[in-house]
């Protein structure tokens, strides 16, 4: 993981972060009051954003990646290359990336696009962002391959 500066980073990522922090305002976390925003950039250039809803239990939430992702899948836009997600307040030293129900999600759905995704955390605003990749992940993570499946149908 790595820490830099918004500016070091290219114009679609740049956008890509504009989006994630326009969508974090249309999260609904009633519970949490923890808004978190998502948006994912795909190989055609194409920005889908992504925002956490809350359910009173929690049980059903969804998070924001998973938001973005699904909506590039209905999309038809299932080739992305990064995501970007926004979350916390400025003061913090630490960047919000995706948690672990989200890692394993965005790790599943590489398996189905058969690339790496690119993950960049940023706040709800400031110049500061962490940069990792689904390559810095655990190679041990509950994939798709691990019990079985043919991804085969699924990545036309």
């Amino acid at each position: 993981m790595e820490i830099t500066n918004i500016h070091n980073l290219s114009e679609y990522e740049k956008k890509l972060i504009e989006v994630a922090r326009a969508a974090r305002k249309n999260a609904v976390p009633p519970v949490s009051n923890y808004q978190v925003g998502a948006a994912v950039l795909t190989a055609s250039g194409k920005i889908f954003p992504g925002a956490n809803i809350e359910d009173a239990g929690l049980n059903s939430t969804v998070h924001a990646e998973v938001s973005a992702i699904s909506a590039a899948n209905a999309a038809g836009s299932k080739n992305i290359r990064t995501l970007a997600v926004c979350g916390g307040d400025s003061g913090s030293e630490v960047f919000l990336m995706p948690c672990l129900h989200c890692w394993q999600f965005i790790c599943n759905f590489t398996e189905v696009i058969g690339n790496e995704i690119k993950i960049i955390g940023v706040h709800s605003e400031g110049d500061g962002c962490s940069i990792g990749s689904t390559n810095d992940g655990s190679p041990d993570f509950l994939g798709w391959r691990a019990i079985g499946a043919d991804l085969d149908r699924w990545r036309k």
